[in-house]
């Protein structure tokens, strides 16, 4: 470390000579407690909150490498990438939840404003740590806990990468200012090991080392050869995983979908920015999602954006001559920042609250050292300036708080996203999806019809529609619909799916294998379209087809008593009747209230010549509402 420019206690600033140590430690308790308490009832209504479809559904309610914590699925959650993303530690995350909680959504969520309280309390002390008195922090660390551009990081339950970055990144951070402040080899070797855990919860953290320097910068190193030299392993970590992260969202096809010009996309990235910086004071108009404009369409205000950052440059430069404050909050929040300006588009919106979860510590700090300024400055201004930041305070919690409900399920977040966007096909689509699986398919198929009237190539559109279609018994208008889909896409394995489901109800088995074999080419991780097409198997007579399909279906869902039964069919017709048994005796076990398991069993055990136990299942499946042939029953009875 640089010894030598180790600031001395006096420059910190953390310990105020009006109070003793011991009433300060006492303060620093207090203040936390409001902290947690202040957080925790400002987000509290997320325990009551579903999944949203939007990424939720891949990421966990239907990702099945989080089913059970054994060797493979662990390996596969740090070897695959989900959605074009690799975050395995948040999804490493959600598989320890299941074990224990299930798929309740409650839970969560809860996780998730644990991880959020945590993360407000390490600002608390990293304020501390950078020379903020007892006021200042406690503001900065209240401004990070409830401003309102916080919740899609707390009540998105996908955004656990956020906090969870957020929490190792802070970490890093305040063991970096230890590191400063007592030049003790353990807390760089702290934040090395919490850099490296960090970069496995979302990618942002490459942005650490940058934020480092700036810290240096603020604490009065020399940033000469020795700070950046220190750095190099991360820069060259942060280096890897970017482009880990860019090849990644390539393979998606999710950058530069927009197609813009270059002076577009720095326009873009201008505008992102003077957002950013007015949202951090005055939270307006949130959305989950906030649309691209359409490529040659630029609206006229986002060119006055460069001439607005060069003024905000000329007010930090300026600045230069009192304090490094505004300078050092500035870089914190460009370093943390300017990798998401979209400058290279990828996504649906070109702004995202979550993207400031880190980047706003840089600007509230800026806010929060010119609070304390007042305070001490402006001695015969204090108790204005005291209500005027409780004022302030109260205000963003409740404007939070109202903002949390916006996320409480499908319907609410996709209505608020509407009310404010009207032309966002994906938010009709996943609204839609959610009323066709609440029951309410006349909603639905408004949306759909709506975001297809928006967009007239959107395959996953013309999908979805099918399946509404489908769900009702309409199958001739499902069928152009997926025809459309796959034509638009023909390799979008849902589609192919789903027009297979359509053959087979039209008795058209070739053509429903052909195409659950394309699907499953496409995506062997469509693996209920195994099942699909056991059944189609089944139906023509394939009975070992039928029993591999069921097989591979039911190593991902082993308790799925209907496959299990139709596997044993498959036995049965392979006169494989021992196995067959076992199989049959398992449905039963795990579902004994379908009749139908039971008539199975019947001809199972008849064939291995226990009529006496046929006939009692072959009872108990009448019982059930089964038919079941008088001359089969009268042939049991005999002995």
């Amino acid at each position: 470390m640089d010894k030598k420019k180790r600031p001395t206690k006096k420059t910190t600033g953390s310990v105020s000579p009006a109070i003793s140590r011991k009433q300060e430690k006492q303060a620093v308790y207090l203040l936390s407690a409001a902290l947690i308490v202040a957080v925790f009832i400002t987000f509290f209504p997320v325990v009551h909150h579903e999944f949203v479809n939007w990424d939720d559904d891949q990421n966990v309610y239907e990702n099945h490498q989080i089913d059970n914590l054994s060797a493979e699925n662990i390996r596969a959650i740090f070897t695959t990438p989900v959605l074009g993303n690799y975050n395995p530690l948040p999804i490493l995350t959600f598989a320890i939840e299941k074990q224990f909680f299930g798929l309740d959504p409650g839970m969560y969520h809860l996780d998730n404003l644990l991880l959020h309280i945590l993360n407000t309390l390490l600002v608390f002390f990293l304020a501390r740590g950078l020379g903020l008195r007892l006021p200042g922090a406690f503001l900065l660390a209240m401004l990070f806990g409830i401003q309102p551009m916080r919740v899609e990081s707390v009540a998105w339950v996908t955004e656990r990468k956020d906090v969870l970055y957020g929490f190792f990144t802070l970490a890093a951070l305040l063991c970096y200012t230890r590191w400063l402040d007592k030049g003790k080899r353990k807390w760089i070797v702290w934040t090395y090991l919490l850099f490296m855990i960090s970069v496995f919860a979302k990618i942002q953290a490459v942005a650490l080392p940058l934020s480092l320097l700036a810290i240096d910068y603020f604490k009065g190193r020399r940033l000469r050869w020795k700070p950046w030299i220190e750095k190099i392993p991360m820069f060259l970590i942060s280096l890897v995983v970017g482009i880990l992260g860019i090849y990644l969202l390539s393979a998606q096809k999710s950058l530069d979908q927009g197609h813009y010009s270059l002076m577009e996309k720095l326009l873009i990235g201008s505008y992102s920015l003077v957002i950013y910086i007015v949202k951090s004071i005055v939270p307006y108009e949130m959305s989950a999602i906030y649309p691209f404009p359409k490529p040659g369409y630029i609206p006229w205000f986002f060119y006055l954006t460069p001439f607005i950052l060069a003024s905000i440059l000329a007010v930090v430069l300026y600045s230069l001559k009192r304090t490094k404050v505004v300078a050092f909050g500035t870089l914190f929040f460009l370093f943390n920042i300017m990798f998401l300006l979209q400058i290279v588009s990828a996504g649906q919106g070109f702004i995202a609250d979550r993207f400031g979860y880190i980047a706003y510590f840089g600007l509230f700090f800026i806010y929060a050292w010119g609070f304390q300024w007042l305070l001490e400055n402006r001695k015969k201004w204090s108790v204005l300036v005291w209500v005027t930041a409780t004022v302030l305070v109260i205000i963003l919690a409740g404007v939070c708080r109202n903002r949390v409900y916006a996320w409480k399920n499908p319907d609410t977040l996709w209505t608020d996203v509407l009310s404010k966007y009207r032309n966002v096909p994906v938010a009709y689509n996943n609204r839609g999806k959610y009323y066709r699986e609440q029951g309410q398919p006349e909603k639905a198929l408004a949306d759909y019809n709506e975001m297809l009237r928006i967009n007239p190539d959107d395959f996953n559109g013309f999908n979805s529609r099918g399946r509404l279609y489908f769900d009702r018994g309409d199958i001739d208008k499902a069928m152009p619909d997926f025809n459309r889909s796959i034509a638009l896409n023909p390799r979008f394995a849902k589609a192919y799916s789903n027009r297979g489901a359509v053959y087979g109800l039209k008795n058209d088995y070739v053509h429903a294998v052909a195409d659950f074999t394309k699907a499953l080419e496409l995506n062997p991780r469509e693996y209920v379209t195994y099942s699909n097409r056991a059944l189609a198997y089944l139906s023509m007579g394939k009975y070992t087809e039928a029993a591999a399909d069921c097989e591979s279906y039911l190593n991902v869902f082993p308790d799925d008593a209907e496959i299990i039964d139709m596997e044993a069919v498959c036995f049965l017709n392979l006169k494989q009747y021992e196995k067959a048994l076992t199989l049959s005796d398992k449905a039963i076990e795990l579902d004994p209230s379908k009749g139908a398991f039971f008539l199975n069993r019947s001809y199972i055990r008849y064939f291995l010549g226990d009529k006496v136990a046929a006939l009692a299942d072959a009872e108990k499946a009448t019982q059930a509402g089964i038919k079941v042939n008088e001359g089969y029953l009268e042939g049991l009875k005999k002995k």
